[in-house]
């Protein structure tokens, strides 16, 4: 057909497809070609592309040499045409390809230079939250690279507020501008100082334990409540990933049924501790750091993986819980836990009466769900558990068909306290469309699933009617999970916590029934 460009583009695609397959010689010459006919019919883009695309190649290869040239000659065609997303793209593998060349100074500039792009990008996408949950997948990993060149520089500290700077950028925002009470405007928070992020730990009376996940490492800060700020690195075990030693915890250790099942657990494996195996990597290195006092709170802030680790489960040599030595808690990151509501602190003395929201064992909705398509199961237990807790707090728990979605929903704005016995839903295996969801009695056009996003459109976002309630406890299955991305798990804590929830008490797998 005579398509130059069109002939190209395949060239380009093939030259991926090798990279992909691991064959960088094959690679790189699909993408010369590729080069070479988009400098021919003068596509300044294609040109750009295929000048990234070598680079990564070389890359690949070892040859970070020739790798740079590339990413620079990416770098100034993209700045030429004014593609921001290119210029981010290659200031982020440039500073990669210096990393691994040894020049950290060079690699730091441009990475720094690379978050100042997709700052720029991010300013364009207003209050769209879901945007911005997706596109910090690609700017997450820089802020990722900058952080281990930062320790590399031996400047652990500076790494922390880059760490910090790295999480949880959309829920931030929606915090800030309720602390502002601007919810519809677009503000942008600045990020946290390092005196800022002692302050935290000093409002909060706390130790803050901040973790970041490498390949080959697993990074450490602790803040005590008096500002102090240690690093410790831990190797990881070089015959298992970080992931499949949750994921073995997760299954082996603790029964749990994984996240793509709705199958009975398996068997038990006693054979090797896992939480202790956890315990080694994740507190021992800090256990000197932590407090003796065991009313003294100690706020866990994970990353990747982490967020999957019940870590008052934790076993020492000993074979004592973590939580029988600590007050524990998790929160996203530092920044968030700085942004909670200043004047919605839980008390000591739990609300009473009309205060308080107690659902327990809805008539479930009828639609099937699950692996093997089939209606929710009645929950005796639940219904039984929300009858103690109500009359504890001098209540009536809202049980049966009384408890339909609206009616719970028109009841959450103004509860100080809610507490829900009901199913959880994960996406994925149960076609809500959402990564996240608590069930109720369907009742009119509402089908019973209170999903994260309806939570969100509710009480989050830019909505002006926030949720009043100091504690939320989501008393059902996986109601602590979502979807794991670099904005952190995107589930229904989020969800409660933009709506203005300052603690949550939630599971972190399925609940036998």
């Amino acid at each position: 057909m005579g398509n130059r460009r069109g002939v190209a583009n395949s060239l380009g695609s093939l030259g991926n497809a090798y990279y992909r397959l691991g064959d960088y010689k094959k690679a790189i010459d699909y993408h010369q070609q590729h080069l070479a006919i988009s400098k021919e019919i003068g596509n300044r883009q294609g040109v750009a592309n295929s000048l990234g695309n070598l680079g990564n190649a070389y890359h690949s290869l070892g040859n970070y040499k020739k790798a740079i040239d590339y990413h620079q000659q990416y770098l100034a065609i993209s700045k030429e045409i004014g593609n921001r997303r290119g210029v981010a793209v290659s200031l982020n593998n440039l500073g990669l390809a210096l990393q691994k060349s040894g020049k950290l100074v060079a690699a730091e500039n441009h990475l720094r230079q690379a978050i100042t792009t997709y700052e720029d990008i991010r300013k364009l996408l207003l209050n769209k939250d879901t945007w911005k949950v997706s596109i910090f997948e690609q700017q997450a990993r820089t802020y990722r690279l900058l952080q281990q060149v930062l320790i590399a520089r031996k400047q652990p500290q500076q790494a922390l507020v880059i760490s910090e700077q790295g999480r949880t950028r959309a829920l931030v925002e929606i915090l800030y501008r309720t602390r502002h009470n601007k919810p519809k405007q677009e503000l942008i928070p600045p990020t946290l100082t390092l005196t800022q992020i002692q302050q935290v730990a000093n409002k909060e009376k706390a130790t803050l334990v901040e973790y970041f996940v490498t390949l080959n490492e697993i990074y450490i800060w602790v803040i005590s409540p008096q500002g102090k700020i240690k690093f410790r690195s831990v190797s990881l075990p070089k015959d298992i990933s970080i992931q499949q030693l949750v994921k073995i915890t997760r299954e082996k250790q603790l029964n749990v049924r994984g996240r793509n099942s709705n199958n009975p657990p398996g068997k038990k494996d006693s054979s090797t501790n896992r939480l202790k195996q956890l315990h080694q990597l994740l507190i021992k290195p800090i256990a000197d750091l932590l407090p003796k006092d065991e009313q003294q709170k100690v706020i866990f802030i994970p990353h990747q993986e982490l967020f999957l680790v019940p870590f008052v489960a934790l076993q020492d040599e000993k074979d004592k819980y973590l939580i029988e030595k600590h007050t524990i808690l998790t929160a996203p990151s530092i920044q968030a836990l700085s942004l909670n509501p200043q004047n919605k602190q839980t008390a000591p003395i739990l609300p009473r009466g009309k205060d308080v929201l107690i659902v327990g064992n809805p008539t479930m909705p009828k639609t099937k769900v699950g692996k093997k398509l089939e209606p929710l199961k009645q929950l005796d237990g639940a219904e039984e558990e929300a009858k103690i807790i109500a009359k504890m707090l001098g209540t009536k728990a809202i049980i049966g068909s009384q408890a339909t979605e609206p009616a719970i929903v028109k009841k959450m704005s103004s509860a100080k306290l809610i507490h829900f016995a009901t199913h959880g839903l994960l996406d994925g295996i149960n076609a809500i469309g959402s990564p996240g969801a608590i069930t109720f009695t369907p009742f009119g056009k509402d089908d019973g699933f209170l999903t994260t996003s309806e939570i969100m459109e509710k009480f989050g976002l830019s909505s002006e009617q926030k949720l009043q309630a100091d504690l939320v406890v989501l008393s059902a299955c996986d109601t602590g999970r979502g979807d794991i991305r670099g904005e952190g798990v995107i589930g229904l804590s989020r969800a409660f916590m933009a709506s203005g929830v300052p603690t949550l008490v939630v599971s972190l797998w399925k609940v036998s029934l």
